[in-house]
């Protein structure tokens, strides 16, 4: 789970949000570095990242007026007729996948890879979620014990062979906003408030320096307050880094991108001579370059009054094969596909 930075390639993403689904157990490919030079065929690295998230789905203070309801007060809000979200919250937190997620599926699926000396995984959970999943473990509510955090302490614990944690849980945004749409306060603040229940979610030592953001949604003009909260790599959808391209082979329809071609603005990033094309389930075939989409880079903002320059590493998701793994099975050998045209 190295990250082999390869070439700094000054090549920011193109702007813009990444359309996403809301899913209680979303998976996406991140590719972490590439090839050993010694190798025939050469070597893909990559790693998972399972992220997950509930919102705080009622506004309104609880029963002693210091704070917003989490989930167990909003149930309790609803049995007693009060105020309360329309939406079924003992259904949405009490499926036994979720109930599973949410506690120790996460670590049961990563002891799977402890046959590989250097796997490991990222995992994002939102505060939100945090909270709502305390408030029911208070409560001993719908499967949810004191306990539900021990796998995620434990996982977090366990070393790879290079001494990294087994489960990196990266940073994010408490309240799940859209970051591109928020003032550099608010990411100050979201950031910050993730960091302090972070000790006491996952354990002593410090948070992650990785951040995923909501719905991978990015914008260069955020680099340097994630910068000043201590961020050091962001995942970004390779679809951006791709249609950044100045070639990039956009299709119109279903068949091909079903959405606009890239804003020319954007189109920043040198031409390339691979591209794959992979159909996934919602009717678009999305166009990567390979491998310039799937090696990190370092995005850059330039501020426009002094000229300063604060730079990222952007680690790029494979949205695409994200896509089918999540509904699919996507095995540690899936990626071999590509190992023969990567480059060393």
């Amino acid at each position: 789970m190295a990250y082999d930075l390869g070439d700094a390639y000054q090549s920011p993403p193109e702007r813009g949000l990444v359309e996403g689904k809301d899913m209680a157990f979303r998976m996406a490919l991140v590719v972490a570095g590439l090839m050993c030079p010694v190798c025939a065929i050469g070597q893909v690295h990559y790693t998972y990242l399972w992220h997950l998230e509930q919102p705080i789905y009622w506004p309104g203070p609880d029963s002693t007026g210091n704070r917003y309801q989490r989930a167990y007060e909003s149930i309790m809000a609803k049995a007693s007729g009060a105020l309360h979200p329309m939406d079924n919250l003992t259904e949405i937190f009490g499926k036994d996948d979720r109930v599973a997620a949410y506690q120790f599926r996460p670590k049961e699926s990563l002891w799977t890879l402890l046959g590989y000396p250097e796997a490991g995984v990222q995992v994002s959970y939102s505060g939100g979620l945090i909270e709502n999943v305390v408030s029911l473990a208070e409560a001993q509510q719908l499967g949810y014990s004191a306990g539900w955090n021990a796998g995620f302490k434990e996982a977090r614990a366990s070393k790879t062979s290079n001494g990294a944690p087994r489960m990196d849980i990266v940073m994010f945004p408490f309240h799940h906003p859209l970051l591109p749409l928020t003032d550099d306060r608010v990411v100050r603040m979201e950031l910050a408030l993730y960091k302090a229940i972070y000790p006491e979610a996952w354990g002593p030592g410090a948070p992650s320096r990785g951040l995923f953001p909501p719905e991978m949604a990015f914008s260069e003009r955020l680099i340097p307050a994630l910068v000043e909260a201590g961020i050091e790599w962001v995942v970004v959808s390779n679809a951006h880094i791709s249609r950044a391209c100045k070639n990039y082979p956009w299709v119109p329809g279903s068949g091909g991108d079903n959405i606009p071609p890239p804003n020319r603005a954007d189109v920043q990033n040198p031409s390339q001579s691979k591209w794959n094309r992979i159909s996934i389930d919602r009717g678009v075939s999305p166009a990567n370059a390979y491998p310039f989409s799937y090696r990190p880079h370092r995005a850059r903002f330039v501020a426009p009054g002094t000229g300063q320059a604060t730079t990222i590493i952007v680690v790029p998701a494979a949205q695409a094969e994200s896509w089918k793994d999540g509904y699919s099975c996507y095995g540690l050998d899936a990626a071999d596909e590509y190992a023969s045209s990567s480059e060393p």
